[in-house]
């Protein structure tokens, strides 16, 4: 079968009126972006991957819509946005990622309450089904939207942020940091905004919880060891192999992300932030330029990760041989890990402090 551009696999991903021509035209797009990873363009394919992946998961949602109201349930009751956390949130993904998602929708008159609570419930449960049928994990957390804890009002929603705020112990921090992830990939977009405008106005409001914020953003630390060694796994079927996810990719992610909350910046894509961030003039650009280059090795290497499929799920550990790296590829990593945490002992001495 000839390859096909990106936007002719969108294209086809639009007009599909079905989840098993989603799912052919998923599996082309494994196999044919996989192929052709290359480090010195990683940026824009992974760009690309990503802009695939959310027409899979909208035309998902759509498909979800249709067969609800073709049984007799109606369209949508109230306006609605299907949210993306993680690395879908980040626009971040590789070409295997699981469901991180979430539903906020507007509330509607309180005599509907039940009628708009239940469509929404019917809704999420076809929506992973239809992504588990393209091939999404479900979260192994549980950040889904078939979790009432991440699907309802945004009244309802911005109730549950303020009571994560005021009782900031370690779960509902990492709840805080998840939400401040979240992009709209359906919907109205303008929900996702409030969310998180009233997540920025209680951090100017009580700047005191932004430390609780950085103890919880450092708690994923480098793989890097003291004498500047590689920590490798060194028991089982991934012995000898790093951790690229959580051991580079991440804490880049999360430290990031602190200094975007800190000066309250919606982009969620960590790039982007790294972007804003100097265009605001908060942050010495050497120290920008420095985590921008090892951020985007680290999306490569993030991407060489080996994945298999589990049944019809696409899959992956998220970590690497390091005996597939070769001399100048492992010295690239130690300096890249280097940057990593020299980016987390600055969020440790910056990240609760505004300019």
């Amino acid at each position: 079968m000839p390859e096909l551009k990106s936007e002719e696999i969108e294209l086809g991903i639009r007009q599909a009126a079905d989840q098993q021509t989603l799912r052919q035209l998923r599996e082309m797009f494994q196999e044919q972006f996989r192929q052709h990873l290359t480090a010195p363009s990683i940026t824009a394919q992974v760009k690309e991957i990503n802009a695939i992946h959310d027409a899979f998961i909208r035309r998902a949602v759509q498909l979800a819509e249709t067969e609800l109201y073709e049984e007799g349930q109606g369209e949508p009751p109230v306006p609605y946005s299907f949210v993306l956390f993680g690395s879908g949130g980040r626009s971040e993904q590789t070409l295997w990622s699981d469901q991180d998602n979430g539903l906020i929708y507007e509330p509607g008159e309180t005599r509907d309450r039940e009628r708009i609570d239940k469509y929404f419930e019917r809704l999420s449960a076809r929506i992973r089904e239809a992504l588990e049928t393209l091939g999404y994990p479900p979260c192994e957390g549980n950040v889904i939207c078939t979790n009432a804890r991440w699907r309802k009002p945004l009244a309802d929603w911005l109730m549950m942020l303020e009571e994560w705020l005021e009782e900031p112990h370690f779960e509902h921090i990492r709840y805080v940091l998840i939400t401040a992830d979240a992009r709209s990939v359906w919907g109205d977009e303008g929900l996702v905004r409030r969310l998180k405008d009233r997540l920025f106005a209680y951090t100017h409001e009580k700047p005191e919880i932004l430390q609780s914020m950085v103890n919880n953003t450092l708690r994923r630390k480098v793989l890097l060891g003291p004498f500047g060694n590689l920590l490798k796994e060194r028991y089982g079927e991934d012995t000898g192999s790093i951790d690229i996810k959580y051991g580079s990719y991440i804490p880049m992610v999360n430290g990031i992300r602190m200094l975007a909350i800190r000066e309250s910046l919606h982009a969620t894509n960590t790039l982007e932030r790294i972007a804003a961030l100097r265009d605001k003039g908060v942050i010495e650009s050497n120290l920008l330029d420095d985590w921008t280059d090892a951020f985007v090795y680290s999306l490569w290497l993030r991407l060489m990760t080996p994945a298999q499929t589990e049944g019809k799920l696409f899959t992956t550990s998220g970590k690497l041989k390091v005996s597939l790296l070769d001399r100048d590829q492992i010295a690239e990593l130690k300096r890249v890990l280097r940057i990593g945490q020299h980016l987390q002992r600055y969020v440790q001495r910056h990240g609760a402090r505004r300019k």
